[in-house]
């Protein structure tokens, strides 16, 4: 055909799916998360002599409702992370602040060839490492104490959390405080 001798565009999608980042306060009201498409775009010229490729990446919001979905899925763990704050320091100010000045790095998650179980397990692995971000902002002193194998830091700082507030509430009931922690670490 003629148009093959003067040349063609093809495209090609290359990867896709969704990806998320920003400030976590807007993230939590649902906004930042897009979906997104990697397109590889070639170009032949005449008869076919010479070919270039590019490539683009298309952005396009989700909806309102999967993105306020996501978003209180950071909504309650910075919940979470408060209330651990609560037990660990006395108060819930540091970790507050930490979190609200927070901005979260791009991070995308492709889906591209995947279906079924495959897309939870992925969106879980890289919504996990965000939460896990955000532990490590709030909570800066606790790589001291060991972690679980395949815990992640939001787990670690939950887990350390519930064990210090078991421990003192055992301890209270004789007139003690065994543990006391701020942000120097436990005193």
């Amino acid at each position: 055909s003629l148009v093959k001798l003067w040349g063609k565009t093809t495209q090609n999608i290359v990867d896709s799916g969704l990806q998320f980042g920003g400030s976590l306060s807007a993230m939590q009201q649902g906004q930042g998360f897009n979906q997104y498409a990697s397109v590889d775009t070639t170009k032949s010229s005449w008869f076919g002599l010479s070919k270039s490729t590019s490539n683009s990446v298309q952005t396009q919001g989700l909806s309102d409702e999967i993105s306020k979905q996501l978003g209180l899925v950071f909504t309650n763990m910075q919940t979470a992370l408060e209330e651990a704050g609560k037990t660990l320091y006395g108060s819930s100010t540091g970790v507050t602040n930490a979190l609200n000045n927070m901005v979260m790095d791009i991070s995308k998650i492709s889906l591209k060839g995947l279906s079924g179980d495959d897309v939870t397990k992925a969106i879980n692995n890289v919504i996990s490492k965000a939460l896990d971000q955000m532990a490590v902002t709030a909570f800066t002193n606790l790589d001291k104490f060991e972690s679980i194998i395949g815990e992640g830091y939001a787990q670690k700082v939950i887990r350390i959390a519930s064990t210090f507030a078991t421990v003192n509430a055992t301890m209270e009931k004789f007139n003690f405080k065994l543990f006391e922690m701020n942000d120097a670490g436990i005193q």
